[in-house]
Parts: C-alpha cells; sequence; structure tokens
C-alpha cells in the first residue's frame, strides 16, 4: 500500500457541504482563500450582529438582560454566525458585567447617582435651597441639642432630688436609731 503524500496547492481551502475543494487560486496564503470565499469569510467575521444580540437586553443593567443576550449569544453562536472567538470574549464580558452587579447595588444604597444619566432640571439642586435648607438643618440642630441639654438637667434634678431624699433617710434612720439606744 503506498503512503499517501499530501501536495500543497495554492487552490482554495474552502469545501462544500458534499466535500468537495474550491477550484480557485488561493488569495490569501493565510487562510488560504481564494478572493470570494475570502469576502465571505470576512463579511461573516465582520457581519453587524447587534440586532440579535442585543434583542430584551436591558442596558445590560440587570442579570436577566444579560443572561438574555447571553442567550443570543448562544443561538449566533449555534447558527455559526459568530466565530468561537468572538463568542468567548462576549461570554467573558458578561461574565465581569455581572460580577459588577453587587457593586452597583452598593452605590445605589449608597445614594449614588447614576453618572450615565443627565440629572433634569427638577433633579438638580438650586443653590438658594441649599442655602436655607443648610441653615434650617443647623436651627434644628440647635434646638435638638437644646432640648437633649434640657432632658439632661431634669434627670440631673431628678437624680439629684432622689439623692437628697435618700440622705434624709438615712439622717432620719440614724436619728431614730440613736434614739432607741439612748433609751
Amino acid at each position: 500500500m503506498k503512503p499517501k503524500v499530501t501536495i500543497l496547492t495554492s487552490r482554495c481551502s474552502y469545501r462544500t457541504a458534499v466535500g468537495r475543494q474550491c477550484r480557485q487560486l488561493a488569495a490569501d496564503a493565510h487562510l488560504g482563500l481564494c478572493p470570494h470565499h475570502l469576502d465571505l469569510h470576512k463579511q461573516k467575521e465582520f457581519a453587524d450582529l447587534t440586532q440579535p444580540l442585543l434583542m430584551n437586553w436591558q442596558g445590560f443593567q440587570t442579570a436577566q438582560g444579560v443572561n438574555f443576550a447571553l442567550s443570543n449569544l448562544y443561538k449566533l453562536l449555534a447558527a455559526n454566525r459568530i466565530s468561537a472567538r468572538r463568542a468567548s470574549v462576549l461570554a467573558y464580558i458578561s461574565s465581569l458585567l455581572l460580577r459588577s452587579f453587587p457593586a452597583i447595588d452598593a452605590d445605589r444604597a449608597a445614594g449614588v447617582v447614576d453618572p450615565t444619566k443627565e440629572l433634569t432640571q427638577e433633579e438638580v439642586p438650586d443653590e438658594s435651597e441649599e442655602e436655607d435648607l443648610t441653615e434650617a438643618d443647623a436651627a434644628a440642630e440647635e434646638l435638638q441639642e437644646s432640648q437633649e441639654d434640657e432632658e439632661c438637667e431634669e434627670t440631673e434634678n431628678e437624680e439629684g432630688d432622689t439623692r437628697r431624699e435618700a440622705e434624709e433617710l438615712d439622717e432620719s434612720s440614724a436619728v431614730e436609731a440613736e434614739t432607741a439606744v439612748e433609751t
């Protein structure tokens, strides 16, 4: 039996579904494709897939939106409309987005405003209102402090009265004890 010898040719390396090889000469030595199949390859690689990828994506602001985008990515990969390399890069980016959600939730809980949205005129604080609020806050703090001071004084007075009464009782008990001893 003769060993099979592979002869390198400069023919296009594209094969049809039946297995036939294209008869054109290769225009790209790296990919080994003729001009026609090279164009098809580039179209396939650089096709605008934003519409099918971003169906129900919810701006990537929720885990469900990222999940929808990943399922759309899976569909494109299964249909061979996107390369496995591009799909893996997009899947990795999606995992990074999912990992950032806890930090975003913490920012929202801390009152951090979404920096990607512009503030409306109603949300922009007026400087005069800020000054009024500051003065009102200062007055409220002074009032609260004075009320706390009064409560502390009342508590101290009540404690002092209780101590005096206890001392008076102790003195009267001591006098009664002395009188009882003398008799």
